[in-house]
């Protein structure tokens, strides 16, 4: 879902201020919106939300921190979230000291613009620096948005991808075992 993300990035806001909207009133009103999609879901379906940051070619389409739309995100009832933390341009960890203890994040580490394969040992530190504020439990890992996020596809071939994806297995091995 791209919505979210359109309001942690700088340059679209602009754009919505100097078309007289405020972003507190677009927030509320994806909020609403949101939890009224979900209001008869059936009580054994699980749904997550992926905040998408865009990934087209490689290229990101939405850059911002998740501080300031955080709060209303999680109003939501979804059951999870996914959330890109694959590069500085997701900051910090501290959002998800707003994610209930009925839902579940998965962490995008392991990036999927660039077939640099990501430290092991870097990303379980960064999973147990999410774990201050959300119990380890409730984590998850996976890669930060999908290798195929256009028709034209990332700049990564298949084994890169497969490699990404081996990477991904290991580390949750190693730290959910």
């Amino acid at each position: 879902d791209t919505s979210w993300t359109y309001m942690i990035d700088d340059n679209f806001l602009l754009k919505v201020s100097s078309l007289g909207y405020k972003k507190e009133d677009i927030l509320e009103w994806f909020r609403k919106v949101s939890t009224k999609a979900l209001e008869n879901k059936p009580i054994d379906m699980t749904i997550a939300n992926h905040f998408c940051k865009g990934n087209f070619k490689g290229y990101p389409l939405f850059s911002g921190l998740y501080d300031t739309v955080a709060p209303i995100i999680c109003q939501i009832p979804y059951d999870g979230f996914f959330v890109e933390y694959d590069d500085e341009r997701s900051g910090g960890f501290e959002p998800l000291a707003k994610v209930s203890s009925d839902k579940k994040v998965v962490l995008g580490l392991i990036t999927t613009k660039s077939p640099k394969l990501e430290n092991e040992e870097d990303v379980i530190k960064r999973i147990h620096e999410a774990a201050k504020y959300v119990p380890l439990e409730r984590l998850c890992l996976s890669p930060q948005c999908g290798f195929a996020s256009c028709e034209i596809g990332n700049k990564l071939t298949e084994e890169e991808q497969w490699a990404k994806l081996k990477l991904v297995k290991e580390i949750a091995d190693e730290v959910w075992g």
